[in-house]
C-alpha cells in the first residue's frame, strides 16, 4: 500500500509475460478533484503495480505538486500585491 501527499486517483496493473517477471504499471492523475497532471509508469519486469510503479508514481506526483504554483495557497497578508496570483511572495 502506498501513501499519497494529497487525493490522487490511480489505477495499476500487471501485464503478464510467459516466461518473464510480469510488468508493472501505475496510472495516475493529480489532484484527484481538479485533475491537472497525469502521469503513467511502466517498470519492465517489475512485477505488481501498485508494489513497484505505484511508489515511483507517488514521489513524482509530489515532487510535480511541489513545484506547481497553483498547488500552494496564497498567503493572506498578500492578497492583491503582485506576485500573489503565482503563489510567490513580493520582494
Amino acid at each position: 500500500s502506498i501513501t499519497m501527499t494529497m487525493p490522487t486517483s490511480g489505477l495499476s496493473g500487471a501485464e503478464l509475460k510467459r516466461d518473464q517477471r510480469d510488468h508493472a504499471l501505475f496510472v495516475a492523475f493529480a489532484p484527484a478533484t481538479q485533475p491537472r497532471d497525469a502521469l503513467a509508469v511502466l517498470v519492465e519486469h517489475g512485477g505488481g503495480g501498485g508494489a513497484t510503479a505505484g511508489p515511483l508514481v507517488r514521489d513524482i506526483i509530489a515532487e510535480v505538486m511541489s513545484r506547481d504554483p497553483a498547488a500552494r495557497p496564497s498567503h493572506p497578508d498578500h492578497a492583491g500585491r503582485p506576485g500573489n496570483a503565482a503563489g510567490r511572495r513580493p520582494a
